[in-house]
């Protein structure tokens, strides 16, 4: 896929992220339980539970689309770093899409208890598979040579963020109220973040294509 085309695609990828990780603010602040709170974690609430669990998936597998854009952003040259941060951003969306389609097949009572194992899976899969592939962005945009104003503060943000944010998922199931506002205040930031990336794409696009016609 061509950059221009992949940029496109990012750009749309990080403005969809923003409000579906900003969203899970009030998600879990207001929200009801959508699943018992014991095993085997029984549906309470099936159109609340799509709702909740389908915008985290979405939030997920938009952020790692919206990733595969950093290294043409930084300049980074195609080193083992960047290709293998680009696999598991890659990976992390295809978890996206499994977690997905096992979330919309869940309520099926048949098929709740599996579809309920491989959602939960597949969701921290994408996401540590998303952390990763950021981590590793973020340290070929350091060690780059290609040009010395690399923007590298960014995707290391988003990366420190997304560590961040598996913290915060696993602290939104909890009653503590610490737990919970760790949490949204992860999230917003994670909206923002995504949101900024996003604008910092599209500032990229308007350069170039007023380089082009320079």
């Amino acid at each position: 896929m061509s950059s221009p085309q992949q940029s496109s695609i990012s750009r749309t990828a990080a403005y969809l992220a923003a409000p579906l990780w900003a969203g899970q603010a009030l998600v879990w602040t207001v929200g009801p339980k959508v699943q018992e709170q014991a095993a085997p974690y029984r549906i309470s609430d099936t159109a609340l539970f799509e709702l909740f669990w389908l915008s985290i998936a979405a939030a997920v597998g938009a952020s790692a689309l919206a990733a595969l854009a950093i290294p043409a952003h930084l300049g980074a040259r195609p080193t083992r770093v960047v290709q293998a941060a680009s696999a598991l951003a890659r990976v992390a969306v295809a978890f996206a899409g499994v977690a997905a389609v096992s979330i919309a097949v869940a309520p099926v009572p048949p098929l709740q208890p599996a579809a309920l194992t491989v959602m939960t899976y597949a969701l921290y899969a994408a996401i540590f598979a998303l952390a990763a592939g950021l981590t590793l962005y973020a340290v070929a945009g350091w060690t780059s040579a290609s040009r010395a104003d690399t923007p590298v503060l960014l995707p290391s943000v988003l990366a420190a963020l997304t560590i961040a944010t598996i913290v915060a998922i696993l602290a939104s199931g909890t009653a503590s109220r610490t737990a919970l506002t760790f949490a949204v205040v992860v999230v917003v930031l994670d909206g923002a973040a995504w949101l900024v990336w996003g604008r910092a794409l599209a500032s990229t696009r308007q350069h170039h294509h007023a380089a082009a016609h320079a």
